[in-house]
């Protein structure tokens, strides 16, 4: 009898404990309420830190952004429905939320963010980040490199991403470079470093190769280290031979950087992502990349740049 009675009493608490979750400060004003919610992935799985999120009639300038859990809080929200904006990169959502004033919480659904634009892959030996893409929920189109000649065929798209080991012929340069300045992201792993040297030789001076190791890289960027969570993260190249960017101009932005033993020149202290902006648009250039021996933190770093 005792046993049953302490059961129901639990019971109780926890019911009392569910129906208070609903309720915030009690000093709120009575025509206002908190807004709380999570911004996702496509997929309404994987949650994206860092997005930038504001209620419509408060505008941009009121905007918070998502913690590492992808979620968002807004206090002292006026009664009512409201539309809800998040943005990261070249990905956009919108959503709305009805307000309840006197104090309540409202719970806003997953906020799921979609791509501004169609996103291609080319195919590599060495690299698959078409997989991570579409993980996260999206569908990437697989491009064969003729296409990366063609004004007309990338102009269908906002990003691109070359594989390691697409084998990108460097005459593909321009093309990419004119459409990149119209404002497409271009992302580029390991030997695809030869392309993007024939698009920036003035910012990638020289490249050399590494052998297979662990680097503990550190984050260079505000915006890398917010989407991560912290300053320093591992690293593994877990292939024989990759490309180093031995000597960079400093133009680009050094992502990430860490002590690399190369081949030929001991070990260095080098960048091991970049961006550069031209026009209106950007290339992000990784060392590294998807590949059997990635770590946690190279996962996170990579779904970064996919939202960069």
């Amino acid at each position: 009898m005792l046993n049953r009675r302490r059961s129901v009493l639990r019971l109780l608490a926890g019911v009392l404990l569910l129906a208070g979750a609903g309720c915030t400060d009690s000093t709120e004003p009575a025509g206002f309420g908190t807004v709380i919610g999570r911004v996702t992935a496509a997929n309404g799985v994987t949650p994206i830190p860092s997005v930038s999120v504001y209620l419509e009639y408060a505008g941009p300038a009121s905007a918070v952004l998502t913690d590492s859990r992808g979620d968002y809080k807004f206090e002292n929200v006026p009664v009512g429905t409201h539309v809800i904006h998040a943005d990261k990169g070249n990905f956009h959502a919108t959503d709305t939320v009805v307000v309840r004033g006197g104090g309540w919480t409202n719970l806003s659904p997953n906020v799921k963010l979609v791509a501004i634009g169609e996103l291609a892959y080319v195919d590599g030996l060495y690299d698959s980040i078409e997989d991570l893409i579409k993980n996260l929920g999206y569908t990437p189109k697989k491009l064969e490199l003729a296409e990366l000649n063609s004004p007309a065929a990338l102009a269908q798209y906002r990003m691109i991403f070359l594989n390691c080991g697409s084998h990108v012929p460097a005459s593909a340069a321009a093309s990419l470079l004119q459409w990149v300045e119209a404002g497409g992201t271009l992302y580029a792993s390991d030997w695809e470093l030869d392309v993007v040297q024939a698009m920036f030789p003035s910012d990638i001076m020289t490249v050399s190769s590494a052998p297979s190791q662990n680097i503990t890289g550190t984050v260079t960027d505000g915006g890398l280290e917010q989407f991560v969570g912290k300053p320093n993260v591992l690293i593994a190249y877990d292939l024989s031979a990759w490309k180093t960017l031995s000597q960079i101009s400093n133009t680009p932005t050094v992502l990430l950087r860490g002590n690399i033993a190369t081949d030929n020149d001991g070990t260095q202290n080098q960048a091991l992502a970049i961006s550069l902006s031209h026009g209106s648009g950007r290339v992000v250039y990784t060392t590294f990349h998807n590949e059997a021996g990635i770590t946690a933190d190279q996962l996170v770093v990579l779904r970064y740049f996919i939202y960069y």
